[in-house]
């Protein structure tokens, strides 16, 4: 079955025409009056700058609410060391980087806890996931929303709804699990011995060794920041598998996570970049202009779609990686479609 995705160019008046589109599609409500509506989006790292305006998720709950729904931002916290790893941390990010309730015009939870220790086993019985582990907080929410920054990332090729859903209502428990088989190693030939890796690493996992530095495997989480932060480029990872492994346990969280429940799901392809929000901007480069909107109900054929419109940059930024691995595994487990047709508004 063919899947509608909606597109819709950048520019001025995108708000009224994704408005007609949510109307459009009618949303599917759970029996209840005004079902929570849990909205997933992400609110940017410290130092980043390209995560999507707090002022355009408030549009979009605005109209929401007069879907009569619920809406509410929904987070867990992160496996690394930063501003997000506990909910206190997370909230006033959030809030610095603009996302208050008199702009986004709904309330923030951290579902998986203060410190990520509230989570709730899901059993899948898929491949790579026996049971998913989720946020506690997630169960009480009735629909889903989608509102995703569609760019690169280093280890899946792509980030768009699949993994903001999978790795962002993830538990740390959970984020690990996927992380699991992404474990660095330091290249002995170009390491100096800087120690940048030593100082950021938040599992003491980096260890000095004969006057250069190693990574301890069993304490390593798979977090990818050392690869980030090194400035010679000698932290390393055996990308064909790590990435083949993490992409197809991002499908089967999103499935543990979505399944039974409606939603709708909105791709924002602006501001473009290599990596994730999950890295500042300096450094991050845009990789292609501003292109629109996506808009469906099927959260693989809206990943489809926005790959297929930038497959060409995407691939160029990280040549290592089959991002579509993500994609065909999705669709193989059920949790859409790849088969989709573009209406443009």
């Amino acid at each position: 079955m063919q899947a509608t995705v909606f597109f819709i160019k950048w520019e001025d008046g995108w708000q009224d025409k994704l408005k007609k589109i949510v109307k459009r599609m009618g949303i599917k409500k759970e029996k209840v009056s005004a079902p929570i509506a849990g909205v997933k989006t992400h609110f940017g790292e410290e130092g980043n700058k390209t995560y999507l305006s707090p002022s355009w998720i408030g549009e979009i709950i605005k109209f929401l609410k007069e879907e009569n729904l619920s809406p509410v931002l929904i987070e867990t916290t992160t496996l690394y060391r930063g501003k997000r790893q506990d909910a206190v941390s997370h909230l006033n990010l959030a809030y610095a980087h603009g996302f208050t309730f008199d702009r986004v015009h709904a309330p923030i939870i951290i579902a998986d806890g203060m410190r990520g220790e509230e989570d709730m086993e899901i059993p899948i019985n898929l491949p790579h996931v026996k049971k998913a582990k989720i946020g506690r907080g997630v169960k009480g929410i009735d629909i889903f929303i989608g509102i995703s920054h569609f760019k690169g990332h280093m280890l899946t090729g792509f980030g768009g709804t699949l993994k903001n859903f999978a790795m962002g209502l993830s538990s740390k428990r959970g984020k690990l699990e996927m992380h699991s088989l992404s474990k660095p190693y330091i290249e002995e030939a170009k390491c100096t011995a800087c120690g940048e890796c030593y100082r950021y690493c938040p599992h003491e996992a980096v260890v000095k060794k004969n006057a250069i530095f190693s990574i301890i495997p069993s304490k390593c989480t798979g977090c990818g920041g050392c690869i980030t932060i090194c400035p010679e480029g000698a932290v390393k990872i055996k990308w064909n598998e790590a990435s083949e492994n993490v992409q197809k346990k991002v499908a089967e969280y999103f499935l543990a996570i979505t399944r039974g429940k409606p939603g709708l799901y909105i791709n924002f392809l602006v501001n473009i970049t290599k990596e994730c929000d999950c890295f500042p901007s300096k450094g991050n480069d845009i990789i292609t202009e501003d292109k629109g909107i996506m808009v469906s109900l099927d959260p693989v054929a809206i990943d489809q779609a926005s790959f297929d419109l930038i497959k060409e940059e995407i691939l160029k930024a990280h040549p290592e990686i089959n991002p579509e691995i993500q994609l065909e595994h999705a669709e193989k487990i059920g949790a859409g479609t790849r088969n989709y047709k573009i209406k443009e508004v």
